[in-house]
């Protein structure tokens, strides 16, 4: 029996990864940075209705996100927790996937050491593929990375933040947590 582990739900989240030269020092120069003199941004999911922010509300929800910059390892962390395509090992559908508990020789269902060892193995894959993929992420040299996140669980906002492409014009990656 496969078990799912932690919360599912019909609501979104990713972390975005934001890669700059330097790190913005307001709101407003961060503004200008992903929307240029742009006032207003629209986002259409559906088709038949959109929300919008102004693009000074949107930097500001940014800005106050933007810490200490990452780590090389807090980035492949970041790479690995969520699904990013070709880091992320898709195996709910694999059938060669160990079982979690297994039945003993008196039929009570124990741990099933052999699943450690192959989330072991599988971690140590997707830590390669993430490394892999910030080798290959077309960034210019002496970036500084943040992560932010946003989710449709906060409303409108949130899912404009999340899925209508606030961040086209910032190299950034997204991880998804749905």
């Amino acid at each position: 029996m496969k078990i799912r582990h932690g919360f599912v739900s019909n609501s979104s989240s990713s972390n975005f990864i934001l890669a700059f030269d330097k790190k913005p020092k307001s709101a407003k120069e961060l503004r200008r940075w992903m929307f240029g003199d742009q006032k207003e941004f629209a986002y259409n999911p559906y088709g038949n209705e959109h929300t919008t922010a102004t693009t000074e509300e949107i930097a500001n929800a940014v800005f106050n996100q933007l810490d200490k910059p990452l780590t090389l390892d807090e980035i492949l962390h970041e790479f690995t927790c969520g699904w990013l395509d070709g880091v992320h090992i898709d195996d709910w559908n694999d059938s060669n996937v160990p079982e979690m508990w297994i039945k003993d020789k008196n039929g009570k269902d124990v741990y099933n050491p052999a699943y450690d060892e192959y989330a072991d193995a599988k971690a140590e894959k997707e830590n390669i593929r993430a490394l892999e993929y910030f080798n290959n992420w077309k960034c210019p040299d002496d970036q500084m990375f943040f992560c932010v996140s946003f989710g449709d669980d906060d409303g409108p906002f949130g899912g404009l933040c999340e899925h209508g492409g606030i961040f086209d014009n910032i190299h950034h990656v997204q991880i998804s947590h749905h």
